[in-house]
């Protein structure tokens, strides 16, 4: 099964950065924002 993410391709960020969420349904309701650097 694994851990999903909550959108299919990730979006630019806050720092101009493309960032993806993991789905917290897989992640024990807990929210993780990965940054590309």
């Amino acid at each position: 099964m694994g851990i999903r993410t909550q959108e299919e391709e990730p979006k630019i960020g806050a720092h101009g950065k493309p960032v993806i969420f993991l789905n917290p349904d897989d992640t024990g309701n807990v929210v993780h924002e990965l940054e590309q650097k």
